[in-house]
């Protein structure tokens, strides 16, 4: 859970703790410069008496290179847009290849039937080696 200005924060938009799932989130609007959130990781039913975890804080917290408009980090998030593009840009790069295979596949047997491919000019017996 996230306490921040007085509030109690619990993950994957629930009101008390999640005890089911492992990967949890927390989001926060309209965090100022200078306000504090206290972080609390309370483990439920553990196999051991303690256990590893790792805690991962992303977002904008002040500086230079801070370019956040509007109140949440997702307002400027363009990674979906990215991977679209990505996506898209993949899909045509293969579809354009494909139809070049299948056309080239054609013409080449559309010559073999036509008798326009490799040709021999000699019949067998009338090769004759010069010395």
């Amino acid at each position: 859970s996230v306490s921040f200005r007085g509030q109690t924060y619990y993950p994957n938009g629930q009101k008390s703790p999640d005890r089911t799932n492992i990967v949890e989130r927390v989001v926060i609007n309209g965090v100022q410069g200078g306000e504090t959130a206290t972080i609390s990781v309370n483990a439920y039913n553990l196999a051991w008496k303690s256990q590893q975890y790792a805690l991962v804080a992303t977002g904008c917290f002040g500086g230079v290179a801070n370019t956040l408009q509007g109140e949440s980090v997702f307002d400027s998030d363009e990674s979906l847009k990215r991977r679209q593009i990505i996506i898209i840009s993949v899909c045509v790069s293969i579809g354009v290849l494909l139809i070049a295979c299948v056309a080239y596949f054609f013409i080449r047997r559309r010559k073999a039937r036509s008798g326009g491919g490799i040709s021999n000019d000699f019949n067998e017996g009338e090769f004759e080696e010069s010395a």
